[in-house]
């Protein structure tokens, strides 16, 4: 195995999760206990990825070959063994390899890297444009609510599409093809032109609304 792979436990799921984005899992099936319990010992990092083919629970699922590597940042574990974890995303992978040896898949997996962008000020005013709509969006939504929050999203670009591709209402497809892209401003152009054709209302004053709020995406094993 090169330097560039790792070995990692990998987690399959009905769900996509981005860099910089937050999950809630709730873990009972002993497998997954047990993957957890190992990944705490060794660091806390494990892959998820989208499941192709199969369920969450059962017999092994098929997962997609683009994942996110997630840091476990928060547990609390039962008397019983179950556990309630919170993973933040932290990088994508691509496997090379499975490996069904143990009661959970293992993988051989190399990073993804970003395409280095030619023309950084075209990107940027791309990343201006849809964060403002975004934020108009979320205002939006929660000005009802009567909720005095605030809207943040990452600095750079590629943080702020990642964060944009998780919290609009896409499909899983849709989110897995945005996780799949290895170019910032392919993401974003899609990121816009689905924003630019929602109608959002804008006020002079609108709420602001906290990234916390934003950031627990829950799924169970």
């Amino acid at each position: 195995m090169s330097e560039d792979h790792a070995e990692i436990p990998i987690f399959p799921l009905h769900a996509v999760l981005f860099p910089h984005s937050r999950l809630q899992l709730h873990i009972f099936e002993p497998r997954y206990r047990q993957m957890v319990s190992n990944c705490i010992a060794n660091g806390g990092y494990f892959g998820v990825a989208l499941i192709r083919f199969g369920e969450e629970s059962g017999e092994p699922a098929e997962p997609y070959l683009v994942g996110t590597m997630v840091r476990i940042v928060d547990v609390h574990s039962y008397t019983d063994g179950r556990f309630d974890i919170n993973v933040l995303g932290v990088s994508r992978f691509r496997i090379r390899q499975l490996d069904e040896s143990m009661p959970y898949l293992m993988a051989r997996v190399e990073p993804i890297e970003e395409i280095t962008v030619d023309n950084t000020d075209e990107v940027e005013l791309l990343a201006k444009q849809c964060r403002h709509l975004c934020e108009d969006l979320i205002r939006h939504q929660l000005r009802v609510a009567e909720l005095d929050v605030d809207v943040r999203f990452p600095d750079g670009p590629e943080g702020l599409s990642y964060s944009i591709a998780n919290l609009l209402d896409f499909t899983l497809i849709q989110k897995q093809a945005f996780l799949e892209m290895t170019d910032t401003k392919a993401r974003l152009e899609a990121m816009y032109d689905h924003l630019a054709e929602m109608d959002i209302p804008r006020e002079n004053e609108p709420k602001r609304l906290r990234a916390i709020d934003l950031r627990d995406w829950v799924s169970v094993n």
